[in-house]
């Protein structure tokens, strides 16, 4: 198993264009020999989590923005929180960050004014070798997790935040970064 690749950020390189991995970053929350599993943090909707189930319509958090976490099972909800909250479905990503998938661990979290959590739906998927692959083709740049920027209140700067705290100028990865 190569667990190298697990809890660190992906940051795609400016040239890589498309509709989920222009400028984003990526949670890798998985990596086996089976493939890779991560979850794009920097892609805010205009829905809220109260638009995820009934019983979220009237919980203190309801007004929190969904994210879109990948182009794999859109309609699958995924939450990356702090891992002081330990629900039956709960796996560890690093230190002081976890995921969950449940409704039941939705619901809970949804109710603490304190708990840091976002609600993402669907997730980045990758074959076998896949992203290790692209990683060394050059479309993607490793950073180890920064587990406040998983939160941040500007989740559209986070790319180039975290091209910042890499000491890296987006315009000198390649062309297209500011197009």
């Amino acid at each position: 198993m190569n667990s190298g690749l697990k809890s660190q950020f992906l940051v795609a390189v400016p040239q890589l264009v498309g509709p989920f991995f222009t400028k984003s970053v990526v949670l890798i929350i998985d990596n086996s020999n089976q493939g890779s599993t991560g979850i794009i943090l920097n892609h805010p909707t205009e829905h809220t989590l109260s638009e995820i189930n009934e019983s979220l319509k009237s919980s203190r958090r309801k007004k929190d923005r969904l994210f879109i976490g990948g182009p794999v099972e859109p309609s699958a909800a995924i939450i990356i929180h702090d891992d002081t909250y330990q629900g039956p479905d709960t796996k560890p990503i690093t230190d002081g960050v976890a995921w969950s998938t449940s409704l039941e661990s939705m619901q809970v979290m949804s109710e603490s004014e304190s708990l840091p959590f976002r609600c993402f739906l669907g997730y980045a998927g990758w074959t076998s070798k896949q992203l290790e692959a692209e990683i060394a083709k050059g479309s993607w740049l490793l950073n180890p997790i920064n587990p406040e920027m998983i939160y941040t209140h500007q989740p559209e700067n986070m790319w180039k935040t975290v091209l910042d705290e890499m000491g890296l100028d987006p315009l000198s990865i390649g062309h297209g970064a500011f197009d």
